[in-house]
């Protein structure tokens, strides 16, 4: 799948045994719901994904809350969640806000 909005783009792809969500430019207020929108979609199929952060140019607070919502339903609703640890923009932010360690990163080193 490709670009879904101006400020950001989508790809999504089947990587073995999960579903890469690869997300480029701004996850911010006016992205987020179509994120959570797929993210829920794929979490009602049963999909493994990996929520690719890598190449975010920014994210804000309203794309962090999406984030961390992502890991708690697929938690409480028992599919699988991992995310990438992000382009530095987004580590600078998760490490600010001090929810790095509530994220299931997906193994590899930054």
């Amino acid at each position: 799948m490709g670009a879904d909005d101006a400020t950001l783009k989508i790809d999504e792809s089947r990587e073995g045994k999960h579903v890469r969500v690869r997300l480029r430019g701004e996850l911010d207020m006016a992205t987020a719901p179509l994120i959570a929108d797929r993210l829920r979609g794929l979490g009602a199929r049963g999909e493994a994904v990996l929520l690719d952060l890598d190449g975010l140019d920014f994210i804000d607070i309203r794309g962090i809350r999406l984030v961390l919502g992502a890991v708690e339903d697929s938690q409480r609703d028992g599919w699988s969640l991992a995310v990438t640890r992000g382009s530095s923009p987004v580590r600078l932010i998760v490490e600010l806000m001090g929810v790095d360690k509530n994220l299931p990163y997906d193994g590899r080193t930054p």
